[in-house]
């Protein structure tokens, strides 16, 4: 590296102040079940009307303002987990699966930190393999494992 080029440092930076409180979830912020549920029913059967199919693909831009200003109450995660046509009916499970599980936590039934928990469990059980998920197994996956200039190699 010439002389002349600044050296870079890296390090981590935070917006966070120290000593902020982290916001928890709670019950009160759970949004109104039953009209989630029915904006989602009504969402699939607008993307179902075969001008909206067809605006989608030729004029993206009108399709997502649409979107926007019928459907803005829904989170637009759920939207872009239901425009995945081939997914649609396991995404909707699982989006169906949140609701009533945000409906046991409205109702008393399940606590909002166990609810947490099992979500998360799902989420892993279905999109991290089995040998990644146990933390412990992750760092015992190194053990044993030399890292020398960049490259591992079994000691």
């Amino acid at each position: 590296m010439p002389e002349d080029m600044p050296k870079i440092r890296a390090e981590i930076v935070s917006d966070i102040p120290e000593g902020a409180e982290v916001m928890r979830p709670s019950i009160d912020s759970i949004p109104d079940l039953e009209l989630l549920s029915s904006r989602v029913l009504e969402y699939i059967d607008f993307m179902d009307i075969e001008e909206n199919i067809k605006m989608k693909t030729e004029n993206p831009t009108g399709y997502n303002y649409i979107v926007q200003s019928k459907f803005g109450s829904l989170p637009i995660n759920m939207i872009k987990l239901l425009d995945e046509r081939e997914k649609r009916a396991e995404h909707l499970e699982q989006i169906m699966e949140m609701i009533n599980m945000l409906g046991r936590v409205k109702n008393g039934q399940l606590g909002i930190d166990n609810a947490m928990d099992m979500y998360n469990r799902q989420i892993e059980e279905k999109y991290i393999p089995e040998h990644l998920r146990n933390k412990e197994q992750r760092k015992n996956r190194f053990n044993g494992v030399k890292k020398i200039g960049g490259r591992r190699f079994n000691s």
